[in-house]
């Protein structure tokens, strides 16, 4: 897995994509994708820029985990959904799998609203299985928070689109670990 750590390279030296793109003669086109992580590559001499102006190595440009995160969700009933974690190398071997439980709080914002807008927490917590904790504990408790987020991205748009296509009209979800992963 790898992902642009830009976004965070610029948050933490309070820079605006605006300011970079001048000072550098960046595009903000390009500058936003590297941010959003929406690009498929970049070109060396760009990278080279950007890491001259921030002050860092490719290697702190780049958050890297050396597996991917497969996703499987299944749901169990109307606000409980069972999540699979695939972690697979580069061999597409699978390293490990474990287990997940994500509750939403949609029953609580559904009774009687259909269909439904607004925000869907998904709250991940542990199944009851004492190797799905050991496993998560060792795959995504080193990941940078960029790839923690990336795995979030990939569990909450999952669930979500089993409201979206069934009974919600608009969502906006927000995932939310249980702190014994992080």
């Amino acid at each position: 897995m790898l992902k642009s750590n830009l976004a965070v390279l610029l948050a933490e030296r309070n820079l605006k994509i605006t300011k970079v793109s001048k000072d550098t003669g960046i595009s903000r086109t390009t500058l936003t994708a590297l941010s959003y992580d929406a690009n498929q590559g970049i070109q060396f001499d760009t990278l080279n820029n950007l890491c001259l102006y921030l002050g860092v190595t490719p290697a702190e440009f780049f958050c890297y985990a050396p597996f991917e995160v497969d996703v499987n969700v299944t749901r169990a009933d109307s606000s409980k959904f069972n999540v699979r974690l695939s972690f697979i190398n580069s061999q597409k071997k699978r390293l490990a799998e474990a287990v997940v439980i994500a509750n939403t709080d949609y029953e609580k914002f559904a009774e009687g609203v259909t269909p439904f807008k607004g925000n869907l927490n998904v709250i991940i917590e542990p199944s009851t299985n004492p190797d799905d904790a050991l496993i998560l504990s060792r795959y995504l408790k080193p990941l940078s928070p960029v790839l923690q987020k990336e795995i979030e991205l990939k569990v909450g748009v999952e669930v979500a689109s089993y409201f979206v296509e069934k009974d919600i009209d608009e969502i906006q979800y927000k995932v939310i670990w249980e702190k014994m992963f992080f």
